[in-house]
């Protein structure tokens, strides 16, 4: 497997929201010095734009309320049938 030119995770894998993107201060500022530019790329070379990660909007969380009403029901129910055969005798 090939982990790429900087070693880190690769698009893919942060565009799936597995991994979150290095932060912003790692990275190098177009007005950065010819010191801390990477061997290799002029000064003047455009920086790859990374794609924003996509938004995934979760579904709202489905509300318990009906089975515990339902819960509640079935307990009450068989509180009366043990009620009823208790004081038939």
């Amino acid at each position: 497997m090939s982990s790429g030119v900087g070693g880190g995770p690769s698009e893919f894998t942060r565009v799936l929201g597995r991994v979150n993107p290095p932060p912003a201060s790692r990275l190098p500022t177009p007005g950065a010095s010819a010191a801390m530019q990477p061997l290799g790329s002029s000064p003047g070379a455009p920086t790859p734009q990374i794609a924003p990660a996509a938004v995934q909007t979760q579904p709202p969380k489905k509300s318990y309320l009906p089975l515990i009403i339902a819960l509640n029901v079935v307990v009450l129910l068989a509180i009366v049938v043990v009620l009823v055969f208790v004081l038939k005798r």
